[in-house]
């Protein structure tokens, strides 16, 4: 099985997700091979700074540094880019996990992305439709 189709069998359907896939949250993956690492992973979208996947990210955060020293990163995060928040409890408390990622990766001087379009641009395509 390739790398491809190896995460592609980790990964839920959105059927699967809404039967199954939720009870299990947060839920991380780590796949290496070819000296490059993937790590992923689903959170619950909390802004509770006291909810329990947080000490679980940040775990999974400390691994995702050491493996890759920081060197040759990027971090994803979905729903579009986010503003770097003064501090982990308000970065978890405006945009949930994808705030404390993009700070994190902000601390660590790895860049951030996010491969959806920016919503004020999806908007607009779609009332072009």
């Amino acid at each position: 099985m390739d790398k491809f189709e190896q995460i592609k069998s980790l990964l839920y359907s959105y059927t699967d997700w809404r039967t199954i896939g939720n009870k299990k949250q947060p839920y991380y993956i780590k796949i290496k091979g070819n000296n490059q690492i993937f790590f992923y992973f689903g959170a619950n979208h909390s802004r509770d700074i006291r909810n329990f996947q947080y000490p679980v990210l940040k775990h999974f955060w400390q691994d995702f540094l050491m493996q890759t020293e920081a060197k040759n990163a990027i971090v994803f995060v979905e729903g579009g880019k986010r503003k770097i928040a003064e501090n982990e409890n308000v970065a978890i408390h405006k945009d949930a996990e994808s705030g404390l990622l993009t700070l994190l990766a902000h601390q660590a001087g790895i860049p951030v992305e996010s491969p959806e379009p920016i919503r004020y641009n999806e908007r607009q395509a779609l009332v072009k439709q």
